[in-house]
C-alpha cells in the first residue's frame, strides 16, 4: 500500500486501474485516506463502495471513518456514522470502536 510512504495519489491510481474491487481494497483506501487526513475523501469512497459497487461495510471500515471524524473533530457526523453502523449494517459497535483510534481521557 502506497500510502504507507505517503503516496495517495500512486494508491488512487492502481485502485482505479484495478478490474475488481472487493471490501478489502475498498477498506486499504478509506484507512489510507484517514491516515493522511484526506476526510472528505474516506467519506466520498464510502459513499462510492456502497453505492457504486453495492459492496457491505465491515467494521474495518468503519475504523477508517471514526479515525478521520475523530482527527477533524466531527462528533456529529461520526455519531450518525455510528447510527449507520449498527442500524443499516448491523456491526456491533464494541469491535469498530475498540480498533478505531479514539481521544484519551485526562
Amino acid at each position: 500500500m502506497y500510502s504507507k510512504c505517503g503516496s495517495l495519489r500512486m494508491d488512487v491510481q492502481v485502485f482505479e486501474a484495478m478490474s475488481s474491487r472487493d471490501v478489502n481494497s475498498w477498506n486499504a483506501m478509506i484507512l489510507g485516506f484517514a491516515m493522511h487526513g484526506e476526510v472528505e475523501r474516506v467519506f466520498e469512497y464510502f459513499s462510492r463502495m456502497i453505492d457504486e459497487e453495492k459492496l457491505m461495510p465491515n467494521s474495518i471500515t468503519f475504523v477508517g471513518i471514526f479515525s478521520a471524524c475523530n482527527h477533524r473533530g466531527l462528533v456529529d457526523k461520526g455519531r450518525t456514522y455510528f447510527e449507520t453502523m449498527v442500524n443499516d449494517h448491523n456491526i456491533k459497535p464494541f469491535t469498530a470502536l475498540w480498533l478505531s483510534d479514539r481521544p484519551s481521557s485526562t
